[in-house]
């Protein structure tokens, strides 16, 4: 396994950690072999960029391996840009001034594209 670690180090690329299970893959048998099979593999420059991940291992279902995800760590950079209160529902004319609002607002392109925008 030194080897596969030296050929990767080589190639400038670095292992992203797997959360959740230490391996990858077993054969199934009662005296079970396991192994770490899939792995995420990045080079240095792209880490710099989005090195903020990590991979997750997730219970396997109807196959040997344990399936693997790449997901990022989410950083909180404050408060979300929109909140809804309830208490807005009781608002007198409520439909109507957010339908004034809603109408007011430009947009371009098709629908589902300028919906976000809106928000």
């Amino acid at each position: 396994m030194q080897g596969f670690s030296d050929f990767i180090g080589g190639c400038g690329m670095d292992e992203i950690p797997l959360s959740g299970k230490n391996y990858t893959w077993t054969n199934g048998l009662q005296q079970s072999i396991l192994s770490k099979l899939d792995r995420f593999l990045a080079c240095h420059d792209w880490l710099q960029l989005f090195g903020n991940v990590i991979g997750r291992v997730f219970n396997k279902v109807g196959s040997d391996h344990w399936p693997i995800m790449l997901t990022s760590i989410v950083e909180k950079w404050g408060p979300s840009p929109f909140s809804f209160k309830n208490s807005w529902l009781m608002e007198k004319n409520f439909d109507a001034l957010i339908g004034g609002w809603w109408a007011e607002g430009s947009s371009f392109g098709r629908r589902e594209w300028a919906f976000p925008l809106k928000l």
